[in-house]
């Protein structure tokens, strides 16, 4: 018998790749069966799970390097930090996540922090393939399964997305994949003793959202234990529990002591008033209309169908007597959070905390989808399992270069465009000025003209200007005679300089007659209370 004590972090080899996961009696090769070379055997499974890591990271290179600029509406939000890190020693804000300070770790090398930001991306975002990879293994037995369940997660629109444009969603699924397979394996491994709280205490230091999915996913699992084993509370305080009890809640400890704005208040209170009975089906009439890409249609639809497809396969395993009940109520609560994550009261809309929970629940998407692809095909079919990991990994990579295409002609801002005009703006703009830009163009500014940008209506007009989108200059004429008009100058068409003051007149004075005034292009909201605002020194 293997010891998982000391062997839990270790990628196990020969006839033990194939056994059962819920015994760990040794096997032997079956009668016919061809004999697999001690070097296969040896070094298959390293091979190919470099393989796989080696291929999440490619696509992410092909994403992120397209040319020297920033990827993602908010690409050069997360470069402003690190450089206010590397100069001033201080975030420009209070989102004290410590994604920025790991992003300032990978700088240290030297360049641009945009270039090591990619970087870091494609690093930190590939690796989180790496424990579903391991937690797969072990809930199938099956290598092939574990490839392709780290494959399906690796190449989601969902986890490629996150690795440009929310980069901290993306890095925090990392730790959350890290702690659910030390979680995992807390009662044979010493090491996930230490692992766990530890990978629960980055996940929650790093984005709210994952670490409230966190403590969902702890709470569901030591309730579904209890109803499991039926054990009374003073059974279940064995001295191995009360250590991870008292280490989760050292980890929270800590979290609250060292990043008290990691969680808000007024975040939960924004979550809360989300919920809605009349918004059961509006997500998906949005994804069926608004979507254009098949592949994260697809995927958008498939998130919330396979919890429903993994009931049955739940019910099974809850009745299998070789699945032991630790086995049973971690698959119940990866169920119970991919149900929470992807509830449809919450309202939705592409930039509400609702559409990021449903990126986030492709991590137990896939955990979901591997035990399936396991229970399918077990041992004595198991032949048949590298056939359906394959049909998973090109299914699921089948759709990447559409995604390329749209995410980079369609969605972002032109910043290779847009870049000579916006060296130009300090000349145009009086000393000391405010500019309002769109987002992603708002970041772009600040960082490479040094410009204070916001996407954001101003709290007072005075001393901002605006780059509107679409409305030329002869729009704004008719308010020469104002004492504060001046002439708006035109950057690159179709964007022109126009002050603030004016354009709240004529927004006064065209508000619902045109529609380019309510377009995410021409910001017209307030700040919402749990965006973070920028510290004034750094205005």
């Amino acid at each position: 018998m293997v010891s998982l004590r000391y062997h839990a972090f270790r990628i196990p080899s020969g006839a033990a790749c194939e056994m059962n996961p819920a015994t760990l009696s040794a096997t032997t090769t079956p009668a016919g069966a061809p004999a697999v070379s001690p070097w296969r055997e040896k070094y298959g499974p390293l091979i190919l799970m470099t393989l796989v890591l080696a291929a999440a990271a490619l696509v992410r290179i092909v994403f992120l390097f397209k040319d020297s600029f920033a990827t993602g509406f908010d690409g050069y939000y997360y470069a402003l930090q690190v450089n206010c890190l590397i100069r001033h020693g201080e975030l420009l804000n209070n989102d004290n996540s410590i994604v920025y300070f790991i992003l300032r770790l990978f700088a240290l090398a030297g360049g641009d922090p945009v270039f090591s930001n990619k970087i870091a991306s494609v690093a930190l975002t590939s690796l989180a393939a790496l424990p579903l990879w391991l937690l797969s293994r072990k809930l199938t037995g099956s290598l092939s399964l574990a490839a392709a369940a780290a494959l399906f997660f690796a190449f989601s629109y969902s986890q490629v997305y996150m690795s440009f444009e929310i980069l901290k969603n993306g890095i925090s699924l990392l730790f959350a994949a890290g702690f659910l397979y030390s979680f995992f394996l807390l009662p044979e491994s010493g090491a996930a003793k230490i692992l766990a709280p530890l990978f629960f205490l980055l996940g929650f230091l790093t984005h709210k959202a994952t670490a409230g999915v966190l403590i969902v996913f702890a709470v569901v699992y030591f309730i579904s234990l209890a109803f499991i084993e039926r054990r009374t509370l003073r059974d279940r305080l064995t001295p191995r529990v009360l250590f991870v009890v008292a280490a989760l809640s050292l980890a929270i400890v800590l979290t609250v002591v060292f990043s008290l704005f990691t969680l808000r208040v007024v975040d939960l209170g924004n979550l809360l008033a989300q919920f809605s009975a009349r918004t059961v089906f509006s997500r998906f009439e949005m994804f069926a209309n608004e979507v254009t890409d098949l592949k994260v249609k697809v995927e958008l639809f498939l998130l919330h169908l396979l919890p429903l497809v993994f009931i049955p396969f739940l019910i099974k395993k809850r009745k299998d007597p070789a699945a032991g009940s630790r086995e049973k109520a971690f698959l119940l609560s990866v169920f119970f959070t991919h149900l929470f994550l992807i509830n449809p009261f919450l309202s939705f809309s592409w930039v509400s905390m609702s559409y990021r929970l449903i990126l986030i629940s492709v991590l137990f998407g896939a955990i979901e989808l591997a035990v399936m692809l396991g229970m399918l095909f077990p041992a004595r079919r198991r032949r048949l399992g590298p056939v359906a990991a394959a049909a998973v990994m090109i299914l699921s990579a089948a759709g990447l270069p559409g995604m390329y295409t749209r995410f980079h002609t369609d969605r972002y801002p032109p910043y290779a465009e847009l870049a000579p005009a916006v060296q130009t703006l300090p000349k145009k703009l009086p000393p000391g000025s405010g500019l309002i830009a769109h987002p992603g163009l708002s970041f772009f500014i600040w960082y490479e003209a040094g410009i204070y940008t916001e996407h954001f209506l101003p709290d007072d007009n005075a001393g901002y200007w605006r780059l509107v989108y679409g409305i030329g200059p002869v729009h704004f004429r008719r308010y020469r005679t104002d004492p504060d008009y001046e002439e708006p100058q035109t950057v690159l068409p179709p964007y022109f300089l126009v002050k603030e003051k004016i354009w709240r007149l004529f927004y006064r004075d065209y508000q619902g007659k045109i529609g380019l005034l309510a377009s995410w292009q021409n910001p017209h909201e307030k700040r919402p209370p749990f965006v973070y605002r920028v510290k004034e020194k750094f205005k």
